[in-house]
């Protein structure tokens, strides 16, 4: 990936979840007031039309707890990986390799695990963040 991908480190994406429950967050919260859902998945996915491939499509990708991507029914990668809660990782790809002219789908399973385990720690509940499987991604 080029830094000129994604230029500074601001997201033109955002997250988004399946229908959570209404609920409102105390602005004086530091986080963790709102109890997390447990173990869910979700599905995403986008249908596309594309007149040719471009030489280049990059995508980044980041999920609560866990993700795996596919283009046009291949995988293309899992993640993210490891991390301190408060510092959430994400991937990139170039996904150009994948794509076809005509009708493309990107497919997005996200697993959120709902309590701590040896492989992954919840964050802070802040609005949605740390309380269901969510995803933000950007092409």
């Amino acid at each position: 990936m080029s830094t000129t991908d994604f230029p500074g480190v601001r997201w033109r994406g955002h997250w988004v979840a399946p229908d959570v429950p209404p609920f409102s967050v105390d602005p004086t919260s530091v986080g963790s007031d709102l109890p997390p859902a447990g173990f869910s998945r979700a599905q995403f996915r986008r249908v596309l039309d594309l007149p040719e491939v471009p030489a280049r499509v990059p995508l980044r990708v980041s999920a609560d707890s866990r993700y795996l991507l596919w283009v046009n029914g291949v995988e293309v990668g899992r993640g993210p990986i490891r991390s301190q809660p408060r510092r959430l990782r994400y991937d990139e790809y170039d996904i150009a390799g994948h794509l076809r002219p005509g009708r493309n789908v990107v497919a997005v399973l996200v697993t959120y695990y709902g309590h701590a385990n040896s492989f992954w720690q919840p964050a802070a509940s802040s609005g949605l963040m740390g309380r269901d499987a969510q995803l933000v991604l950007e092409a």
